[in-house]
């Protein structure tokens, strides 16, 4: 299946506690089936993590968005088709 990725980043990558330059050192990933009418596809959510080679006090990353099913693999456009398939038709 397709898949497009979102990024949700952080705002500043200047860490907080010395002020040096942020380097990304990984990322979470969180794939969701999302569809498009007719069209399905895999929104992939990435969200960089960043550390700080200065200070190493900790690993900086942006809050992950609020899912329409606690731990599911589906967003609201494919909970909305279903239901409509199933309850509209």
């Amino acid at each position: 299946m397709p898949r497009i990725d979102v990024v949700i980043d952080i705002e500043s990558h200047i860490c907080p506690c010395c002020g040096e330059q942020l380097h990304k050192i990984g990322e979470t990933v969180k794939e969701a089936f999302d569809v498009i009418p007719m069209q399905y596809r895999v929104k992939r959510i990435v969200r960089p993590r960043y550390g700080c080679r200065g200070c190493r006090q900790g690993v900086l990353q942006a809050p992950a968005p609020a899912q329409a099913i606690d731990g599911g693999m589906v967003t609201e456009a494919l909970l909305a088709h279903i239901a409509v398939m199933k309850y509209g038709y």
